[in-house]
């Protein structure tokens, strides 16, 4: 039966990542419980199917870092492939369905989570095909990078280090924390790969951006308050102006944000 091994840096790291998830699940449960708090996030709980995305993801998440302890220390074949199934059927999916609507500069945020996603798949088949504890232990630490994107964007917010653009600062570091622990990362380059993949993908979006517009728009990271406000707006504005449609009209409905309009298409009678 294996034993976490104190000398061992993976080992360590992967005691650090179960140390910040007590932290981070006291937080979440405390926001869950405080009538003032919001426990899901706005930006996926404002629409219904990606409010049950959103509970499938963080279900997927929870049970794939619990049922991965509990395969690391016995290495049973049911919790391994519990916590592969939690990994691969549940996470990885509602990650990706996700992954478009993510918060930053998502000419930077979109590869980094898909790089993000892929290693994760990656470790997962590799435990998989070999079932040995020490991508076992991978497959756990990427899936905790959202626990350094938590950390980091808290540290970045609360110190003003980089206003405006905390949340994509943070989702590159954590990963940066992260990828290391995979077991070929320095034999295959992996943090070298993922960011020329980064590069390579902010390129084309700048050039299809160029040949769209005339111009490169530049990717901005909207505050996290103010993109759940905007997105609440619109959809209360969507739900009104859907009330208020006639058989041949089309309604516009005045969001409240930076002069954003909502154009509802006409509802053809029958």
């Amino acid at each position: 039966m294996p034993s976490i091994n104190f000398s061992n840096p993976t080992h360590q790291f992967l005691l650090i990542c179960y140390f910040l998830d007590l932290i981070l699940w006291t937080e979440r449960f405390w926001r869950a419980a405080t009538p003032t708090q919001q426990a899901l996030n706005s930006k996926f709980s404002a629409v219904r199917t990606r409010k049950i995305i959103i509970l499938l993801h963080i279900l997927g998440g929870v049970l794939e870092i619990i049922m991965g302890a509990v395969a690391f220390f016995t290495m049973s074949p049911i919790a391994i492939y519990i916590t592969l199934f939690c990994c691969l059927a549940i996470h990885t999916p509602t990650s990706i369905i996700m992954t478009p609507k993510v918060y930053g500069a998502r000419r930077l945020m979109v590869p980094a989570y898909i790089a993000c996603i892929a290693l994760h798949v990656y470790c997962a088949i590799m435990t998989f095909k070999t079932f040995c504890g020490m991508w076992l232990t991978a497959t756990i630490i990427v899936a905790h990078t959202y626990a350094f994107v938590r950390i980091f964007y808290v540290l970045l917010n609360w110190t003003n280090t980089t206003p405006g653009c905390e949340y994509t600062i943070a989702v590159l570091l954590a990963g940066a924390m992260t990828i290391p622990y995979v077991p070929t990362a320095q034999e295959y380059h992996l943090f070298f790969v993922a960011m020329l993949f980064i590069a390579i993908y902010a390129s084309i979006s700048s050039a299809v951006s160029y040949l769209k517009n005339g111009e490169i728009k530049p990717s901005e990271e909207t505050p996290i308050p103010i993109a759940n406000a905007r997105l609440v707006r619109k959809r209360a504005a969507k739900r009104e102006a859907e009330k208020r449609v006639s058989n041949y009209g089309t309604v516009v409905i005045e969001t409240g944000l930076d002069n954003e309009v909502l154009v509802t298409p006409p509802v053809m009678g029958g």
